[in-house]
């Protein structure tokens, strides 16, 4: 199967029993991929869920001619898993059963996202892939894996690396981070463009000599105070507070983006013309 679209969604979902909690969260995620389901051919969720889910299932394998006798008139959806599971995940040797470091109590959001992830056909790719398959390293407090990558079972074969990286309290309070790569197969059209002054610019990995660097980069931009007045001028009542805070989002993307371009450069994404295979870090 070629994917021509990719959604990505990037998520955050306030802790339970927190002042910012909701208990409508997973629904609204839910509503939000089907309305955009047809808009692209495969689906990746990324982020702090604050779900804990054990090794409990994900999915469910549908039983087609049990269907058939209850009459379910679901079959796109029943002919999807069951693609998924004999073609996405058998024949690239992806575990139907994922592992799991985290031995703590299933939570009411960890049951949350695993019925989200079986009334969608969607995958935890922790300890499934990569340098976590047969793992589920905890990504929180060195006790609870809450942070994932959930996907549609077409993304599996393009996902070439995943991994937690190790906790950094540069990045966060208390959170690992997580790194994939996708490979994509381009058109040949593409490759003509290689030489291109237009050709998107492919930012450096991080250098971890440089790291001091980055952040007094990061700290002559913004200072606590200034991000704290801005918080502080929002207003959820303004209908306008949406707006201000995207305006907000993008400005603190710009802070690390430009520092992260002054201390580790950037360089031309190079495609090549033997494999057409381009992967991206994210």
């Amino acid at each position: 199967m070629q994917l021509t679209k990719i959604m990505f969604g990037c998520i955050y979902v306030p802790p339970e029993n927190s002042r910012y909690s909701s208990k409508d969260a997973f629904d609204e995620i839910e509503t939000e991929l089907i309305t955009l389901k047809d808009q692209s051919t495969a689906t990746a969720l990324l982020g702090d869920f604050n779900a804990r889910t054990g090794s409990l299932c994900d999915y469910i394998i549908p039983d087609d001619e049990l269907s058939k006798i209850l009459n379910y008139d679901g079959i796109d959806e029943i002919d999807r898993c069951l693609y998924d599971y004999h073609y996405n995940l058998c024949l690239y040797n992806v575990p139907l059963q994922r592992s799991s470091e985290d031995k703590g109590r299933i939570n009411v959001y960890g049951n949350k996202l695993l019925q989200l992830c079986k009334n969608n056909c969607l995958y935890i790719a922790n300890g499934r892939i990569g340098n976590d398959k047969n793992m589920g390293k905890v990504t929180s407090k060195e006790t609870s894996l809450v942070d994932y990558l959930i996907v549609s079972g077409d993304l599996f074969p393009y996902i070439t690396e995943f991994e937690v990286i190790d906790f950094d309290s540069l990045f966060s309070d208390i959170h690992c981070r997580l790194q994939f790569n996708l490979s994509s197969m381009l058109p040949d059209d593409l490759l003509d463009k290689n030489n291109s002054p237009n050709v998107p610019s492919k930012h450096i990995r991080w250098i971890g000599d440089k790291r001091d660097q980055f952040v007094d980069s990061v700290e002559s931009k913004l200072t606590i105070d200034n991000l704290s007045n801005q918080l502080d001028t929002l207003d959820i009542t303004n209908e306008n507070f949406q707006t201000d805070l995207n305006e907000l989002v993008e400005s603190l993307n710009k802070v690390f983006l430009d520092s992260a371009i002054e201390n580790f450069g950037n360089k031309p994404a190079k495609i090549s013309r033997n494999s057409k295979q381009s992967s991206t870090m994210v």
